[in-house]
C-alpha cells in the first residue's frame, strides 16, 4: 500500500474498531481521508487497489459507487495489533 492508502486504511480500521464507519467511504471520504484536493483519478485508482487486494468492497458503480472494509479478507498488515485493541482484528 502507498502511504496514502495506509493512512486510510488505519482510519477505516479504528472506526470499524470504535463502532463502525458512519455513512458512505466514497471516492470523496477518500480524498477527505487522504488530505487530496479533487484529485479524482489518483483516489480512483487508489481505491480499485484496495479492491484488487481484497481490502476493500466495492459496491455500486461509477458516481454511485462506495467502499467498505472486506473483513472476511485475510489482511496481515492490520495496522492495530491484538495486544493493543483486545482480540479485535480488521
Amino acid at each position: 500500500m502507498n502511504e496514502r492508502q495506509t493512512k486510510v486504511f488505519e482510519r477505516l480500521c479504528f472506526y470499524e474498531l470504535e463502532d463502525g464507519f458512519k455513512g458512505k467511504f466514497t471516492n470523496q471520504t477518500y480524498q477527505k481521508m487522504a488530505h487530496m484536493s479533487d484529485q479524482n483519478k489518483t483516489a480512483t485508482r487508489d481505491l480499485k487497489d484496495l479492491v484488487t487486494k481484497n481490502i476493500l468492497q466495492a459496491q455500486g458503480t461509477k458516481g454511485g459507487a462506495h467502499y467498505y472494509l472486506d473483513l472476511n479478507s485475510q489482511i496481515t498488515d492490520c495496522p492495530f495489533s491484538s495486544s493493543r485493541y483486545g482480540d479485535s482484528e480488521c
